[in-house]
């Protein structure tokens, strides 16, 4: 099956888009754990398992 030359751009632009979002994102975590750090003095992280 042979694929477009659109078909390549709409996937190139879709996955430059999912990089966008997961660079905002961690950058937003990094921020707002500096944040977090600058104001308390013990921060307690726990990992819940949903089933």
């Amino acid at each position: 099956m042979k694929f477009s030359k659109n078909w390549f751009k709409a996937k190139r632009r879709v996955a430059k888009e999912y990089e966008h979002v997961k660079d905002f994102r961690r950058d937003l975590f990094f921020k707002l754990e500096a944040l977090l750090a600058r104001e308390y003095d013990i921060l307690v992280l726990e990992e819940l398992s949903v089933v």
